[in-house]
């Protein structure tokens, strides 16, 4: 990751190319995709799931592309008629040196697990000199760790006792009704997103303790926090939407899937119209399939979401005006 840090780096330097952040974007994955394949002839072989750099590695791919799409948004030679406001408030106007570029890339607080940030949210964390709001930092930080530290006993508790791999035993279904095997199925996978809930929510904590998140003050003077989240857990234990669960699941990544990735498909550089929302939200679920590794499972569920996705936006643009008019316009 040092040599790609550093090869990303003078990409993002030297070239002014209108395709640099494109250019990186390209080495970035397939550097990524170099160690996916590695790994996953590594687990193949000796049939066993390791953890390894992979991991930040994925976190690394985020950041280093997402900088190369805020540099370039911020190049005052460059007309942006059709950015978004995400895109105008993370846009930089320079490029960042050497030393400030590495303390954003590998910033100890979420180098394994994230959250993936902007490099602005990263400059307003450095230039954080108030004593009110870091007054306010351990309260906010312990609870995401006691958050944590709760689905830790869930998953130390009970991972041996609900698993996948005992419903594919025949004798599973023996003694259990269908109600019995679908609870059974379902608290097995709360106790398993319990473990991705634990990482997630102490990286989140560690970052916040650092003072990330620090977004100034509003009108009245009041400390602002941005939403430093790897996941929502009641947007996905209780989402009534598809969408919501979706949000609510990963968030940094799916924040950089939605603003450098999906709106740069869905509007054309020359005069910033919509393309096909179809094949945006398809291509993007492919680029976060892409991201995941290579496995076909990747792939088959991110297909399967895009068009889900799809599905419920048109269910949601035609019903919706029916279901919201008053009960009298039914008569």
């Amino acid at each position: 990751m040092a040599v790609g840090s550093a090869a990303i780096y003078g990409l993002i330097r030297w070239i002014k190319s209108a395709y640099m952040p494109y250019i990186v974007f390209l080495a970035a994955m397939l550097h990524m995709s170099y160690s996916h394949i590695q790994r996953q002839i590594h687990e193949r072989s000796t049939g066993a799931v390791v953890m390894d750099y992979t991991g930040a590695q994925m976190v690394f791919v985020i950041k280093v592309t997402s900088l190369a799409f805020c540099v370039y948004d911020g190049r005052p030679n460059v007309v942006h008629p059709h950015m978004s406001a995400y895109q105008r408030k993370n846009a930089i106007s320079r490029v960042p040196g050497v030393l400030e570029y590495l303390g954003y890339v590998f910033f100890f607080a979420g180098f394994s697990v994230g959250p993936a940030f902007e490099l602005a949210t990263y400059r307003k964390m450095i230039a954080l000199d108030d004593t009110r709001a870091r007054r306010q930092l351990p309260r906010r930080a312990y609870r995401k760790l006691l958050e944590g530290a709760f689905w830790m006993v869930i998953y130390v508790a009970y991972s041996n006792v609900y698993t996948y791999q005992a419903m594919t035993k025949p004798q599973f279904y023996a003694h259990r009704s269908l109600l019995s095997s679908a609870l059974y199925m379902c608290t097995t996978g709360l106790v398993v997103r319990s473990a991705y809930y634990t990482a997630w929510k102490m990286g989140e904590g560690a970052c916040i303790l650092a003072g990330l998140g620090f977004d100034g003050y509003d009108a009245h003077g009041a400390v602002q926090w941005m939403d430093i989240a790897n996941v929502h857990v009641r947007g996905v234990e209780l989402g009534s939407s598809l969408r919501q669960l979706i949000d609510s699941w990963n968030v940094g990544t799916n924040t950089w899937l939605r603003h450098h990735v999906y709106l740069r498909i869905s509007r054309t550089p020359a005069d910033g119209a919509r393309a096909s929302s179809t094949r945006a939200t398809v291509l993007t679920f492919l680029v976060s399939a892409w991201w995941h590794g290579f496995y076909p499972g990747y792939y088959l569920t991110f297909v399967l979401i895009a068009l889900a996705a799809n599905a419920a936006r048109i269910l949601r643009r035609n019903l919706h005006a029916i279901a919201a008019l008053p009960a009298d316009n039914h008569a």
